[in-house]
């Protein structure tokens, strides 16, 4: 088992490299970035990618405003021979931030979950969930505007839900996610198994007025 926390506005930087929290199979690591100007850049002028429970278990918190900033973050990686790895990675509080430069998959062949709460907000430049055939993967954007600043919980660059495997994104309490050219179970009966796709995106408002919203562009 490996922990590593960053807070009091710490930071880690390192670019070039592939880096892993819960490599092996059996393997656990956790990772919690915390606070203002706490961060890890994994993409300094090269790239930087992140497997979170690549065959093992891995998690990865941003609260507080803290920074994850990497490219091709990869939540549940596995191959398609050994599934068993399981990546979580939540983003929590105004100002918390993961940014990746590239695409985010959630749920490659293993298992994967990304949770964006309490005016968190995620960017990729395209984001897939359930991405491989027996792959699960699901997101969470929840919280809505807390403190009635005008800033919901945040997702941007959805592409496809369900794309080989099976992918949930859930839009509550508020909050706002957007996609270009996304899709919903987009490749049904290939590769070994069915394509399936969820979408539940709420209407309450979370008491802030704000209704939920998934945006897509063309």
């Amino acid at each position: 088992m490996g922990e590593l926390l960053v807070d009091g506005g710490d930071d880690i930087r390192n670019q070039g490299t592939n880096n892993y929290v819960g490599k092996d199979i059996g393997s656990y690591g956790t990772v919690t970035l915390d606070g203002h100007g706490s961060s890890w850049n994994m993409d300094r002028g090269q790239t930087g990618f992140l497997y979170v429970g690549q065959f093992g278990t891995g998690e990865v918190t941003v609260s507080g405003g803290a920074d994850l900033i990497a490219e091709k973050v990869r939540i549940g990686y596995s191959d398609m021979h050994d599934r068993t790895g399981v990546g979580t990675v939540t983003v929590t509080g105004n100002g918390s931030t993961m940014d990746d430069d590239a695409s985010l998959m959630v749920g490659y062949y293993g298992q994967g979950t990304l949770e964006i709460q309490d005016e968190g907000r995620v960017t990729s430049n395209s984001i897939d969930v359930g991405y491989q055939w027996n792959s699960r993967g699901s997101i969470t954007v929840s919280g809505g505007d807390t403190d009635d600043d005008g800033v919901p919980s945040y997702l941007s660059n959805t592409h496809a839900i369900g794309i080989y495997g099976t992918g949930s994104l859930t839009i509550d309490t508020g909050a706002y996610a957007e996609g270009n050219n996304s899709y919903v179970g987009r490749y049904p009966d290939m590769g070994g198994g069915d394509a399936v796709g969820i979408v539940s995106i709420g209407n309450d408002g979370g008491g802030t007025g704000l209704e939920s919203e998934w945006y897509i562009y063309n």
